[in-house]
This record gives structure tokens, C-alpha cells and sequence, in this order.
């Protein structure tokens, strides 16, 4: 049992370790004898007790992906905030490192809704249709796109929302709510 639980719903885990991670539109988790803890939408469950991952985001998490100490986190949020109170602008997707919140180039113009990670490579599902890399340079990203470290790239063009992805060597898996994908030369 994970003690109380969080006060609002779940939408994503993730585990690394002993670790797991929860996302959501909760605002407070409950430890053992009913301390609350102020978490904003993600926390982090080591086996005994909830913490906090900064002060958390501003909106709701959908999707979370954990590749070594980063914890990669999508959903509606446009802000995460730092555990000195520094508001960072993520606008959808962001990385946890362990101390800070950092931004994956400026974001995305819509719901992330699904994340997986392979190497170094993060792959973004969802509702947007833009990927904008740091410069404001934007990518045209029809609800999938590649992040490879330091710049986004579309992943194809899917003709209807993704809900989950999946990787498996150099193959991306999608499910959602379309019809359609049509994949670029070179993709």
C-alpha cells in the first residue's frame, strides 16, 4: 500500500528502482499517519514515504518516461517550479534531473499525452502539432516527435491524437485515436 494516496486522479507511473513516479491532477499525497505533502501533480514513491520533485507543475500530468535520474514528464502544465520556488516555462514536456526542472527546447503547443524513452532519444505523444526547439525555431510535429537531446523532429505525421508509444530498437509504436500516419522520406 502506498499509504493515503494522492487526493485527485492518477493518469501515469513510471518506475526506476525502488522508486515509482506518479503524475496526475492531484495536489497533495498522504505519508503514514496522515502528514500531507504538497506535491502539484507529481511525486515521487521511494517505499516508505512521498516526495516532491521541486514544487512541482501547474497543471495536469499525463505521461511519464524514466530513463537513469531523468524523469521525463508531458501532460497540459506550461510551468514547473524549481524546490527554490524558480518558475521554469516547459509549455507540456519537461526533465526532472534529480535537483531542477529544464525544459526540452521550448516545448509543444498542446497535450503531451504519452512518452517513451530509447538511449538518448525521447520519443512525444499527444494533441500538439508544433515542437518548438530553443531559438523559437518551430517544427511542424503532427502529434509525434522526436526529441534527440537537443533539438525536436517530427516523427511522421499521425492524423488523430496519440494516447501511447512504444519503442523497441529502431521501430516507435503509436496507438491513439486515428486513422492515419504518413511517415516522411528518411523516417
Amino acid at each position: 500500500a502506498l499509504d493515503s494516496g494522492t487526493d485527485y486522479s492518477v493518469y501515469a507511473l513510471s518506475v526506476s528502482g525502488n522508486d515509482l513516479y506518479v503524475g496526475g491532477e492531484f495536489e497533495t499525497a498522504t505519508n503514514a499517519g496522515g502528514m500531507a505533502v504538497t506535491v502539484n501533480r507529481i511525486a515521487k514513491w521511494d517505499g516508505s514515504d512521498w516526495e516532491t520533485l521541486g514544487w512541482g507543475m501547474n497543471d495536469v500530468v499525463r505521461a511519464l518516461a524514466v530513463s537513469g535520474s531523468n524523469v521525463y514528464v508531458g501532460g497540459d502544465f506550461t510551468m514547473a517550479t524549481n524546490s527554490g520556488g524558480m518558475a521554469v516555462t516547459v509549455n507540456r514536456i519537461a526533465k526532472w534531473d534529480g535537483s531542477d526542472w529544464e525544459t526540452l527546447g521550448i516545448g509543444m503547443n498542446d497535450v503531451v499525452r504519452a512518452l517513451v524513452v530509447s538511449g538518448s532519444n525521447v520519443y512525444a505523444g499527444g494533441s500538439f502539432t508544433t515542437a518548438t526547439n530553443s531559438g523559437g525555431i518551430a517544427v511542424t510535429a503532427n502529434r509525434a516527435a522526436e526529441w534527440n537531446g537537443s533539438s525536436w523532429s517530427a516523427l511522421g505525421s499521425v492524423g488523430g491524437d496519440v494516447y501511447a508509444l512504444a519503442v523497441s530498437g529502431s521501430d516507435v509504436y503509436a496507438g491513439g485515436s486515428f486513422t492515419y500516419v504518413v511517415i516522411g522520406e528518411g523516417d
